[in-house]
């Protein structure tokens, strides 16, 4: 079955795999918090509006070559499937079995991973009050020892900790104003 996946590409990547001719590369696009195989080659680029066909294969969406989505398809994963020559029965759409890697920020599953990381930080921050390493002073201080873990937690457990070293040394590389004050993070 045939889905759409439309809207603003945020990043192109690649994703290294093991043919049978050895590893290639696999191009990957962020498209509204979803993760698309584009395949071996690709003309998308970051910050286009696209509106591309896909279906549910290998784990993930994986983009349909040579197909064009016609005016007035869904706009949304999950919608309406469009019509696709097919000699199979219908099949009913399944959500991915894994989730984009680095988590995206503008996506539910990032809550998910705040609510968890504020969770670990208070028993991290409890833990270390309770080994003598950490004395808050005031409930302030134990507060925003708290909010600084769950944040450093939340950036690792969504990838974002690797997105933001790598902008950062981007910024650095390309002497991108103000890359100076930049702080890469820990």
């Amino acid at each position: 079955m045939t889905e759409v996946i439309s809207g603003v590409i945020a990043q192109i990547y690649t994703k290294e795999i093991t043919t049978k001719f050895g590893p290639k590369n696999v191009y990957h696009a962020m498209i509204d918090g979803h993760d698309v195989n584009l395949g071996f080659k690709t003309m998308l680029q970051n910050g286009e509006t696209v509106s591309l066909p896909v279906e549910h294969k290998y784990g993930g969406y994986q983009l349909i070559q040579g197909q064009v989505v016609p005016a007035g398809s869904p706009s949304t994963v999950g919608a309406t499937p469009v019509a696709t020559p097919s000699a199979g029965p219908a099949q009913i759409p399944r959500a991915p079995a894994s989730r984009a890697f680095p988590v995206d920020t503008n996506t539910k599953d990032i809550s998910i991973i705040r609510q968890s990381s504020l969770n670990r930080a208070i028993e991290s921050v409890t833990l270390l009050w309770h080994q003598g390493l950490f004395t808050p002073i005031t409930e302030q201080d134990y507060l925003d020892k708290v909010f600084e873990l769950a944040l450093l937690y939340t950036d690792f457990g969504s990838g974002q900790r690797e997105v933001k070293q790598a902008e950062a040394m981007q910024a650095y590389d390309t002497g991108m104003p103000g890359a100076d004050q930049m702080q890469m993070p820990a």
